[in-house]
């Protein structure tokens, strides 16, 4: 129960500046350093088409909540959800990560449900509601990277 009323606490603060407080993201696709993997002795290919959608509300002005579900790298729909943590959006660029739980890895050779994704994202001039979002992972034996079109309200 104190953790849900801190999460409503949370819910009601104000966020600041001009920014959108609500970020509807659609998942694209991604790009890894390595074309393949081992599964259980199987050389498989990695899925770079990972449609999908996240939902983000800004608590703060550094700080967003969100979730939703996409195709990830080994071809399984997961849901995920998680906090990001970035700079201040109101300037066109913002930098950050995104710490978050996606059961959907966990019975594949990741072997995980935890992550934290750098992420960075630009407004394109002139619309601070349209934008761009990349992420790049560079931890772990394979390095990959994201890409999202996103939109604000």
């Amino acid at each position: 129960m104190k953790k849900i009323s801190f999460l409503l606490l949370l819910l009601s603060q104000p966020a600041f500046g001009d920014s959108p407080r609500i970020w509807l993201d659609i998942n694209w696709f991604s790009w890894h350093s390595d074309d393949t993997y081992v599964d259980n002795g199987v050389v498989k290919e990695f899925n770079e088409n990972n449609p999908g959608m996240f939902a983000r509300y800004e608590i703060k002005r550094n700080l967003d909540i969100g979730a939703g579900m996409f195709k990830h790298s080994y071809g399984e729909w997961t849901p995920a959800f998680g906090f990001e943590i970035h700079t201040r959006r109101d300037r066109g660029l913002s930098i950050g990560a995104i710490v978050g739980y996606a059961p959907g890895y966990k019975e594949t050779p990741a072997n995980t449900i935890l992550f934290v994704l750098p992420v960075a994202q630009a407004q394109l001039p002139g619309s601070p509601t349209i934008g761009l979002r990349a992420g790049y992972m560079p931890f772990g034996e394979v390095k990959f990277g994201t890409v999202q079109v996103t939109f604000g309200f």
